[in-house]
Parts: C-alpha cells; structure tokens; sequence
C-alpha cells in the first residue's frame, strides 16, 4: 500500500509526527522568501547583528524587504535582501 502524499496529509499533522523520509521530503519544498509578506513579523539581523522581532513593512521586489525592527523608530528601518537571509 502506498503511503500518501505530504500534499494530502491534514493540516493539523505536525512536522515532528512524520517519519523522516516524509520530514525530508517537507523540508524540501520549504523555502523562507514564501514568509516575506508585508506586516508578517519575522527575525530580523540588526546592523550590530543581533537578532530582532521585525515586521516586514514593504516588499520592493522579490529580492528585497523593507523591516521594522519592533519597538524602534522608523529612522531604524533598513532594506534587506532576501537572499542573504
């Protein structure tokens, strides 16, 4: 009997529950950039390199974000590509 597909599975299964080829195969198909939308929070390097609560406030291209750090002037707002990220 044939196992059925990540695509099929519910929603409410929880990564941790798959066996590890279905976990391989999940992990796969995950990529970050799909997260980039306009006011999803996200962990965000700062130009000191700590890691910050960020909201992404503009997309400006499929390459690069605008981020506010949370808690900070606007001043603070930098762009950042998504390909280093």
């Amino acid at each position: 009997m044939q196992e059925p597909a990540v695509e099929d599975m519910p929603q409410e299964l929880h990564i941790e529950d798959l066996p590890l080829d279905k976990k391989l195969e999940v992990l796969k198909k995950y990529n970050p950039v799909d997260y980039y939308i306009k006011d999803n929070y996200i962990d965000a390097q700062d130009t000191v390199n700590t890691w910050c609560l960020s909201q992404v406030s503009e997309i400006l291209d499929p390459r690069n974000i605008r981020v506010h750090y949370d808690g900070w002037s606007s001043k603070w707002d930098v762009v950042l590509n998504t390909e280093l990220c």
